[in-house]
């Protein structure tokens, strides 16, 4: 006990003097003496003590200064002090998969010489289990591999190594025997060590002592898909028998050793031996939950530079004070995966694409409770961009951090970089971080969330469960897939979900173009969606008439169908002609927005001068475009239950009727046929009549100055028997002296007119018609075309007659043409010089399909040469033409003179399929033919 407390007071005290070091060769420094004076150490104890001062002063001072000199992540602290050598009590540490550690110090000590000083001895523990092997070590950034124990070479016989796995127990190495304060008592049996001894020697180590991490692969695991006793397992692991385990680093299967616990020289039948993890029995651990997702783990992913890895894997040192919790984090970021609890337990789920458990529409949700949704998440838990840090061999093991993941079109929708990191810890292949990165990324930008209430029939969903939920109200009549995050259950057996959306795109990967080289610059800025904007919008007023009479103005605004899926509600804003306050309508249903119009009386006042223009909705990453504002003049509104009153009953306070202001005829019944209240009648029609007319301007005209821009509306307008009818024109010119004049006719949202266009260049004129025709002197209605809006296509009903020529530029495609009409050609030519045979040769011959029965015609000709001998009247020459193999025109003159040329023509009907067409030639052997022509063309019949 003297021992180890005189061990843990060495190491505090090192700890706090740290800074105060530096490092050199082993020698007695004025602070250790000091210290070993105070406490009142003499003789061998006096010499550890110097040793371990001085040593544990130089080895912990890298470390606490590095922590000094700024802040650093709790990730990269973490690594930092897994690859340094720690002195002092330490927690005890389980190691899976293939790790870097500088281990624990356990002793330190001088033998050797005549001092005993030549030489240093440190007793570093690795792990507190057996490991799998001892691979090699660092030597500050240079790395040597391990083969045996003993001197290592290229170090001058000045470096000593001693490897002794957990699994043995056996006393120190005699050679360190003459080390004061070693005994072979100090076995830590059961825990990995190396003994690693080095003297002094300045040209071996310029650097002063050496500092040492150690490569080795970790626990030899029990895995329960190789485990013949268990229902679906095949092999010979078995948990209670430590020798059949076998190393890996599949790490779900890790994850289960450390479930299941870390014991004290593998003893696992005895819990009090438990060293790190949470020691859970089989039956609050089951094994048969470890074959699906140790199965995803070990799925082979490919990888761009060629070859393939296991999907997720771990190197893990894991400390027993750290939570469970902490390491059930831990373990899930480097699978990609999720904690979920499950049967009473805690699981990992690994990511990767499900299927949904169950199906869920609106008529599933309990009516009367409570349904909370959000669409998005709020601006500060947006994320565009993961940068996933994990712990890179090739640089020297330390925290390091994979290439970034993001998007750049999210980048831009969310107007700027949203970064998250994700800390890889037990993750050492940057591929890996990669795909766990691009998995955070993409389930980040899933940002539905809703919580729901379900009845009793839904009380089996759980943790992890992917579910289907088809929405009218909230999806606008689509299916969104979601995670079950959390869940209660009332009494009554409703289960209320908490969920989040997800989707199996999140999981996938291409290696060839999702994988990043690293180094690789970021991709360029790809093209934003053009802005939302609303097709074919109308804006007029209307009138809702009621039951009992009462008449109120309105506003209808009608677009064009379809509506791009991307528009997510529709909002109507009024305002006074020239105020800037708007009155706003929305409608974000699926239903109304497919409908194509929308009507309101927010802000719409009586007899008054209106603007409206209407606004797509979108998703904040989209920009929206509304339309222009429309003026508008509304109607007088009429109250219901209004009454009619007899003339005789209208009268003011005092009893004087209307007709008390008659002429002095004395009929004060009626009106006097030459005055009215005592003005001429004529003079009072005709006031009544301008008012009228100047009455009639002002409800169906309005002329408008937007900026440069002069508009006048005119607009008539009825409603009748349930319909809507209005016929606008609208007549502008803008600043640029651009003409518009517009007619439409909109009956109850059917719209159709004309527009003309004139900008000084070009004058187009466009008719919104369903089918377009004429009338004739004769008085007959003609329909001549119609717009077949699901071919895209102009198509014409009625006989046309050209009129002179007709020419076009582009594809004709037609079944049919006019008689006579030359539809194709095919040439041939050829200048060589042949010499005559006396039989016929086949100089042309074409194979081509007629697509419509047609007349071919084929006419060639031959230039004949002549070769001397026997003068022309021995001449013999013919050239001939087939169709179809049959022949159709020959030419042949015996006698015929040098260089004459022999031109023949013929035709037949052929029918529509596949034609052959050729010519012959034939000349005397001692003569011959050059410079030859054909030429094929075909009519339709």
């Amino acid at each position: 006990m003297a021992g180890r407390a005189l061990r843990r007071w060495l190491a505090a005290t090192a700890s706090a003097l740290a800074l105060l070091t530096a490092p050199a060769i082993a020698h007695a420094d004025p602070i250790s003496a000091a210290i070993v004076t105070a406490i009142g150490l003499t003789g061998a104890a006096a010499t550890v003590a110097t040793f371990v001062i001085t040593t544990a002063l130089q080895l912990a001072s890298a470390f606490a200064l590095s922590k000094l000199t700024g802040p650093k992540q709790k990730q990269q602290e973490r690594q930092a002090s897994v690859t340094t050598l720690s002195v002092g009590e330490n927690p005890r540490e389980a190691v899976f998969g293939r790790v870097c550690s500088g281990g624990s110090l356990v002793t330190a000590a001088n033998f050797g010489g005549e001092f005993n000083t030549d030489w240093e001895v440190l007793e570093i523990a690795l792990a507190d289990h057996p490991i799998d092997a001892l691979e090699g070590y660092f030597i500050g950034s240079d790395y040597y591999p391990y083969s045996a124990n003993g001197l290592q070479t290229g170090f001058s016989g000045c470096l000593d190594i001693e490897f002794i796995n957990g699994s043995n127990d056996v006393p120190p190495p005699a050679r360190f025997a003459g080390a004061a304060g070693m005994a072979s008592e100090d076995r830590l049996r059961g825990t990995t060590k190396v003994w690693a001894a080095y003297k002094a020697n300045d040209k071996v180590w310029s650097q002063g002592r050496p500092s040492f991490k150690w490569v080795f692969r970790g626990k030899r695991c029990y895995d329960p898909r190789k485990d013949g006793s268990l229902p679906g397992g095949v092999g010979s692991h078995r948990w209670n028998d430590p020798s059949t385990w076998e190393y890996d680093d599949n790490a779900y299967v890790c994850r289960y050793n450390w479930v299941r616990g870390v014991y004290a020289r593998d003893q696992v039948d005895q819990p009090e031996m438990l060293l790190v993890g949470r020691g859970l029995s089989d039956i609050e651990a089951p094994p048969e939950n470890v074959f699906a997702p140790a199965n995803v783990c070990d799925e082979l992913v490919a990888l761009k530079a060629g070859g393939t890895e296991r999907r997720y894997r771990i190197a893990a040192v894991i400390r027993a004070d750290e939570t469970h919790d902490q390491t059930e984090q831990r373990f899930a970021a480097a699978m990609g995966g999720v904690i979920v609890q499950r049967e009473g337990g805690v699981e990992i789920e690994p990511g990767q694409a499900k299927s949904t458990v169950v199906e869920i529409t609106d008529a599933d949700l309990v009516v009367g409770e409570k349904v909370v949704f959000d669409r998005f998440l709020p601006a500060p838990q947006r994320v565009n961009s993961v940068v996933g840090r994990y712990i890179e061999p090739a640089q020297n093991w330390s925290d390091h951090a994979a290439p970034i993941r993001r998007s750049i079109a999210d980048i831009q929708d969310d107007r700027g970089p949203a970064e998250t990191p994700l800390s890889l810890d037990f993750v050492t292949s940057g591929t890996q971080g990669q795909r766990c990165a691009e998995m955070e990324r993409r389930l980040s930008r899933m940002e539905r969330r809703a919580t729901i209430p379900l009845p009793p029939r839904f009380s089996g969903l759980e943790e992890g469960d992917w579910i289907g939920w088809t929405s009218d109200r909230y999806h606008h009549g689509g299916r969104v897939v979601y995670r079950v995050e959390a869940w209660s259950r009332a009494p009554n057996w409703r289960r209320t979900l908490a969920l989040r959306e997800v989707a199996s795109s999140a999981y996938g990967w291409t290696a060839a173009t999702d994988e990043i080289v690293p180094g690789t610059p970021p991709p360029p800025e790809t093209a934003r969606p053009a802005p939302l904007a609303l097709a074919g919008v109308e804006v007029f007023t209307v009138n809702l008439m009621g039951d009992d009479g009462s008449k109120v103005p309105a506003i209808r605004a009608v677009w064009s169908t379809p509506v791009d899926p991307a528009v997510l509600g529709v909002r109507v804003e009024v305002r006074v002609l020239g105020e800037a306050d708007a009155a706003p309508t929305s409608a974000t249903t699926r239903e109304t927005i497919d409908a194509g119009f929308l009507v309101t009386t927010n802000g719409v006042a009586a007899s008054a001068t209106l603007e409206a223009r209407v606004i797509p909705l979108a998703d904040p990453s989209r920009e929206v475009v509304g339309s222009d504002w429309t003026t508008v003049i509304t109607g007088k509104s009429t109250a219901g239950g209004a009454t009619t009153v007899p003339w005789s009953g209208v009268g003011d306070d005092n009893g004087q009727r209307p007709e008390d202001g008659a002429d002095v005829t004395g009929n004060h019944t009626s009106a006097d046929t030459a005055t009215i209240a005592g003005r001429p009648r004529d003079d009072v029609l005709d006031d009544v009549d301008q008012t009228k007319i100047a009455t009639a301007e002002e409800v169906l005209r309005a002329v408008v100055f937007r900026g440069d821009t002069v508009e006048l509306i005119e607009q008539v307008q009825n409603t009748a028997n349930g319909n809507n009818t209005f016929i606008t024109e609208l007549k502008s010119i803008d600043g640029e002296g651009v003409g518009k004049a517009v007619l439409s006719i909109n009956a109850d949202g059917h719209v159709g007119g004309q527009v003309i266009m004139n900008d000084g260049r070009i004058v187009s004129i466009y008719f919104v018609a369903d089918e377009w025709g004429v009338v004739g002197t004769d008085g007959v209605e003609r329909k001549v075309v119609y717009v077949d809006t699901v071919a895209g296509k102009v198509k014409f009903v009625a006989d046309v007659a050209i009129d002179g020529n007709l020419t076009i530029t582009g594809t004709l495609t037609t079944p049919k043409l006019a008689d006579n009409t030359v539809t194709n050609r095919i040439r041939g030519a050829k200048s060589t010089y042949t010499a005559g045979t006396g039989a016929d040769v086949e100089e042309f011959t074409y194979v081509f399909t007629l697509p419509y029965a047609a007349d071919v015609e084929v006419d060639g000709n031959c230039n004949f040469l002549d070769g001397g001998g026997n003068g022309p009247s021995y001449h013999s020459s013919a050239i001939k033409l087939f169709i179809n193999g049959t022949q159709v025109a020959v030419n042949n003159q015996p006698g015929a003179l040098a260089m004459q040329q022999l031109s023949t023509f013929g035709g037949a009907a052929c029918s529509a399929g596949s034609c052959t067409v050729s010519m012959t030639v034939m000349t005397k052997p001692d003569d011959g033919y050059d410079r030859q022509n054909f030429r094929v063309r075909w009519f339709l019949k």
